[in-house]
């Protein structure tokens, strides 16, 4: 008898001594259709599979099925049998030949199963706080190599704004350099381990890639421009402007792929190109491309470069520096917005790095574009640039304007053109001028002949330029030249400059677009003329104590010192400041808590200081933390000058505009009449009625806001203050409105003795008020 059919013999007889268990007859049948598979296979033992009483009762036991345990044990050695393949070996010394056997054989490799799993998850435990403590020391990191650091290029740029030798020049621009590069290497690491950790995420928001894009590019410009390099934009004008999407992520991808072109090119040229690929469902796929003239890639490496740490050549790092994270986090973000990219080079020739992302479009009616102003049609336009690509690019852009261009090269050929052009009665009215000429003319030399030439003087002169020094600027400006703009720079910057020149109403064609277009590529540091601000530095470290207040101080503003948090709230509480900076991390009290008790202390008296969180950090997160305490933003180090600069024009603007607003209302009585008029198109009556309407319900606002007062209650109380206070704002008494406002603020920390004061003040003043708008209305025109 076969060993096949003594075992079906003998299972049946189990069966029928175990109906009672379906279990282990499903079992049984399963260790029966297995073992057919392996009838004639010689390796299983020889002697017979006889299971006694004994060994049957102790078999039904170890798998009766009292719990979940053994009922997934029983299943376990189901799915183990049935995953034996026809090849696999099966062994089974002496001691293992009986069906007992097999199946505890097969439960200590299920109970190892088990530990193995444990071991795994306790594994992952480990793992999963080990990156916690990894992202907890970067994060501390940062804080402490920004610090030092921000001290370092702070204090570098206050040093460029003094009298420097020539030696002393070159020093500086190593160390910012160098800290530039430390800088950068810091964020690198950053960005590493917050996507190696998952925990990067793309933030969404609407822009405008004609906008935005030249904007990031222009610290590259100036890198390019001291390399004597050629630096290109070329925007497809035709294609859609407004997106949604991560501009910051954006911009570090373009700023990755452009500095490695720039920084891996001698001489010659960088270029980005942006166009349009397809739109589908208002989803936009945008094709954009970097170029250079650079040292190029290896074929066999080409493949290799997108890996972390990674670069075409060791000897690179040497010679470029750099992590070889570059391109790995440049990969990594483009594929987190469902993107891709890949590279086409040749060794010694250059490279060009592409990229496509799709993006969101904005709703096509707020959608705009640079459109041809029929009032250019066909105006001449001389082209002076040396750079065959650049030059091609400005043509293309002023064809598209419909004006006619003529490209030269150089100054000499510039005032050849000129000369001919007046022989023939053929005019320029605007010359497009690159700063930066060969040959022997450059464009101060050229711009200098043209003011010379009676005949050529009012010519309009538009200089275009990489290096953006103040110098050239001035110097331009002596010679009469009134429009500037940085390369690498968008068909929109240069519709702009022409009609400014021109004297074309720029609503007239640009629709709302040129609308946005204001000081556009302009330094913060020469159009921000700001009035002096009382601003409070929350700081601990000296360095950046003494940085950040010099960068303040030299501008005219004045600077407090608190040393931690719990200062910064006394300070608060004792002086009126314009702008709060707050360091997060200080010791006493940190700058959430004292931003979270300054908070919980206007509440109760009033005001909304301007609050912005510095932090060294720059972890993903800190914007939200920063805003959750109370702040109103935040400033990451180390803290640059035109980052202070951007905040205090938000102010000054923000100011400019009450202060037109306060210089409308009557000092005495707080009552701004101009826009009270206005509200009744003039209409003195009209006006006159309401203020008696006034008059009428004055005694019941009155007497509520009084029984609230008496009785202390809050809610009566500022239920009555609102409708009074909309009552006041609607008839322009501002004064009297803020200070309902203010009384609110005090009841709310149950201050009603003081509320009574302000109260008492306020009856009289609305008296008054009342009796001067009576008079201003029948004295008006």
């Amino acid at each position: 008898m076969t060993y096949h059919k003594l075992l079906e013999k003998q299972i049946r007889k189990i069966s029928r001594q175990s109906l009672e268990n379906k279990e282990i007859q499903e079992l049984l049948a399963t260790v029966s259709n297995s073992y057919a598979l392996f009838e004639r296979d010689k390796r299983i033992s020889d002697h017979a599979f006889t299971i006694s009483e004994k060994e049957y009762q102790e078999a039904t036991q170890r798998l009766q099925l009292q719990n979940e345990v053994h009922f997934q044990s029983v299943n376990k050695l189901k799915e183990v049998i049935r995953s034996l393949a026809p090849a696999e070996s099966f062994h089974f010394d002496p001691s293992r030949n009986n069906l007992i056997s097999i199946i505890s054989f097969l439960q200590d490799q299920i109970l190892k199963t088990k530990q193995l799993e444990t071991e795994m998850i306790l594994a992952k435990e480990v793992a999963e706080k080990a990156v916690k403590i990894r992202s907890e020391f970067l994060a501390n990191m940062s804080h402490e190599i920004r610090t030092p650091l921000n001290g370092i290029i702070g204090m570098t740029d206050m040093a460029f704004e003094t009298e420097l030798s020539t030696e002393q020049l070159r020093y500086l621009t190593i160390i910012k350099s160098s800290s530039e590069s430390l800088l950068s290497l810091i964020n690198d690491i950053l960005d590493f381990s917050k996507m190696d950790s998952g925990k990067l995420e793309l933030v969404v928001t609407p822009f405008s890639l004609h906008d935005e894009i030249p904007k990031c590019l222009q610290a590259l410009a100036l890198k390019a421009s001291e390399k004597n390099l050629e630096f290109i934009m070329r925007l497809e004008q035709d294609m859609p402007d407004l997106v949604m999407g991560d501009l910051l992520r954006l911009q570090q991808i373009l700023i990755n792929l452009i500095g490695n072109a720039i920084k891996f090119t001698e001489k010659g040229e960088v270029m980005l190109r942006i166009e349009l690929r397809a739109v589908v469902n208002d989803v936009a796929t945008f094709h954009f491309a970097v170029s250079d003239t650079g040292i190029g890639i290896p074929q066999d490496k080409q493949s290799t470069i997108f890996e972390d740490f990674i670069q075409a050549d060791n000897s690179m790092t040497r010679q470029y520096g750099g992590t070889g994270l570059g391109l790995a986090i440049t990969k990594r973000l483009i594929e987190m917005m469902d993107g891709a990219i890949w590279v086409e080079s040749k060794e010694g020739q250059g490279s060009i790095f592409h990229f496509t992302i799709p993006l969101k479009l904005q709703p096509a009616k707020e959608q705009y574009c640079i459109t041809p102003v029929n009032n250019l049609d066909g105006l001449p336009v001389l082209i002076v640039e040396d750079n065959q690509t650049a030059s091609a690019y400005i043509r293309q852009m002023v064809k598209h304007f419909r004006m006619h261009p003529v490209c030269v090269t150089n100054g000499e050929d510039a005032l050849m053109e000129l000369s001919m052009g007046l022989e023939q009665q053929r005019l320029y009215p605007l010359i497009l001028l690159d700063i930066s000429l060969s040959g022997e003319m450059n464009g101060f030399d050229l711009v200098n002949a043209i003011r010379k030439n009676a005949q050529l003087k009012a010519t309009n002169v538009i200089v275009t330029s990489m290096s953006q020094k103040a110098e050239d600027r001035k110097r331009f400006i002596s010679l009469g030249v009134t429009e500037f703009f940085s390369k690498p720079f968008s068909p929109s910057d240069l519709l702009d400059s022409i009609l400014k020149i021109a004297s074309i109403p720029q609503h007239l064609s640009l629709n709302k677009y040129l609308d946005t277009k204001t000081l556009k590529n302009t330094d913060p540091e020469i159009f921000v003329q700001t009035a002096a601000l009382n601003i409070l530095l929350a700081e601990d470290n000296l360095v950046n104590q003494e940085v950040t207040s010099s960068m303040l101080t030299k501008r005219g503003h004045k600077v407090t010192i608190a040393p931690n948090g719990e200062e910064a709230i006394k300070a608060v509480s004792k002086n009126v400041y314009d702008l709060v900076l707050m360091d997060v991390q200080m010791p006493v009290l940190n700058g959430y808590e004292a931003t979270q008790k300054i908070r919980q202390t206007e509440a109760l008296t009033g005001g909304n200081i301007l609050i912005i969180g510095l932090t060294a950090n720059a972890m993903d997160g800190d914007r939200e933390k920063c805003l959750n305490a109370g702040m109103d933003d935040y400033i990451s180090k180390p803290v640059r000058i035109k980052d202070l600069l951007k905040i205090i024009a938000g102010i000054n603007k923000t100011n400019s505009y009450l202060n037109d607003v306060l210089n409308r209302v009557n000092e005495n009585t707080g009552v701004n009449c101009e826009l009270l008029f206005e509200k009744f198109d003039g209409d003195k009556k009209q006006v006159l009625k309401c203020i008696e309407l006034l008059n009428i319900e004055l005694p019941a606002f009155l007497h509520a806001i009084e029984s609230g007062i008496c009785k202390e209650n809050t809610k009566e109380f500022k239920d009555a203050c609102h409708d009074f206070r909309g009552t006041l704002l609607t008839m322009e008494m501002l004064h009297a409105a803020s200070k309902i406002r203010q009384m609110e603020s005090l009841a709310d920390g149950k201050r009603f003795k003081e509320v009574s004061e302000v109260y008492r003040s306020l009856k009289d003043e609305i008296a008054c008020t009342i009796e001067y708008l009576k008079n201003a209305v029948c004295q008006a025109p």
